[in-house]
This record gives structure tokens, C-alpha cells and sequence, in this order.
């Protein structure tokens, strides 16, 4: 039953969603664009679908980590 509600969701999103179908558009493949936001989901924690979507359309600022060092 969850599967099927998660694919109502993703055809409702690639048929009514501008951003969704240009991030589908710049990948060139729905496998490519799966495969992406698998690699994202794995990395980083998105507040929505829509952060998502604009990471992989614009691309993401990785800021390099803060050492602290013990200088005592």
C-alpha cells in the first residue's frame, strides 16, 4: 500500500511540478535523477523536496569542515 502511495506521489510530482521536471530535464534520465538524489540523500539532510530539487538544479556550497585544534 505505501509503494503505491509513493508512486501516486512521484507521477503526481513529474506531471505538475516545474522544478521537478527541469531537475529530470538537466539529468537527462529519471535513472540518472534517482541515482542523484540517492547520492544527496546519503550525504545530506534536505527539510524538503524542494531544497532537493534545487540542490541538484543549481548545485549545493560545501562549506570544509571547522578543526578545532588544542593549542594548550
Amino acid at each position: 500500500m505505501l509503494m503505491m502511495l509513493a508512486f501516486l506521489a512521484a507521477q503526481t510530482q513529474q506531471l505538475s511540478c516545474k522544478l521537478f521536471q527541469a531537475v529530470w530535464k538537466k539529468q537527462g534520465s529519471k535513472r540518472a535523477l534517482w541515482e542523484r538524489m540517492r547520492s544527496l540523500f546519503k550525504e545530506f539532510a534536505f527539510e524538503s523536496m524542494q531544497m532537493l530539487c534545487e540542490a541538484i538544479l543549481y548545485g549545493i556550497k560545501i562549506q570544509p569542515p571547522i578543526i578545532l585544534y588544542d593549542t594548550s
